[in-house]
């Protein structure tokens, strides 16, 4: 049996859903490249994997060809690195790189799941070549996890119109991101949460909600929220919420 140096992670970080104890593991082509051709890293150098359901282990590299690398798994361990709060987004998403941005921050962040809605002012529609959109996305969350530790990848859910999201009720808060005067703080609203629970907000594209729009969410019992007195992008609302969810508790 291989002696494995006596650390319980290594910092480099890949995914794999396959992942299994004690065995040799192949991993797919994009991790493989990351490891070969960017790392530069060969047979009995150690790594980390995560199969993205909150469990890791070290392995240990055997092999590697130009498109493939193996490596010998040690114990698998549950790390679970989420965040109290159980934060689910549903964003009116803008376009390009500033869409990408959401997804990469909030995933650091914790955000435990995505939805794109489609609103009356949207720039973007995400059900535009949503398989390839779709792959990107997940492609975005896997490397952000590497990045930052987290173990369990966020949830990508199917486009919603904003009509469809304001049914959602499963949750135990239900919170629309809002410039109104009467928006309740975020952080006076979140600091009466408790572990465990689950939040969906919603954040509309640049030109906000329509008036019927945010009537639509108040009826249906939304709480409208503020994020403070200036009128923000889409993704620095996104990154601000996520972040004062995550640092809520």
């Amino acid at each position: 049996m291989a002696q494995w140096r006596e650390v319980a992670t290594h910092p480099l970080r890949f995914y794999t859903p396959r992942l299994a104890a004690h065995a040799e593991v192949r991993l797919d082509r994009t991790e493989s490249h990351h490891i070969r051709h960017v790392l530069r890293l060969g047979p009995g150098d150690e790594i980390t994997l995560f199969d993205g359901t909150g469990r890791e282990c070290r392995a240990r590299i055997l092999a590697c060809t130009r498109d493939e690398v193996l490596v010998e798994t040690a114990e698998i361990i549950a790390v679970d690195r989420e965040a109290a709060l159980s934060l689910t987004l549903a964003v009116a998403m803008p376009r390009g790189k500033r869409a990408d941005l959401i997804l990469e921050k909030c995933t650091e962040l914790g955000v435990h799941a995505f939805i794109p809605v489609i609103c009356r002012h949207s720039v973007a529609d995400p059900r535009v070549r949503a398989a390839g959109r779709h792959e990107k996305w997940r492609r975005l969350t896997i490397e952000a996890c590497k990045q930052c530790g987290r173990n369990r990848l966020p949830l990508l859910d199917l486009p919603l119109h904003f009509e469809e999201a304001v049914r959602r009720a499963e949750y135990h808060l239900r919170l629309l991101a809002t410039p109104a005067p009467d928006a309740t703080p975020l952080r006076g609203v979140i600091s009466e949460c408790v572990p465990g629970e689950t939040i969906i907000a919603l954040i509309g594209p640049e030109g906000g909600f329509t008036p019927e729009e945010e009537a639509q969410a108040r009826v249906a019992g939304w709480m409208p929220i503020s994020l403070g007195p200036r009128r923000l992008r889409v993704e620095t609302a996104a990154i601000a919420l996520a972040a004062a969810v995550a640092t809520a508790l």
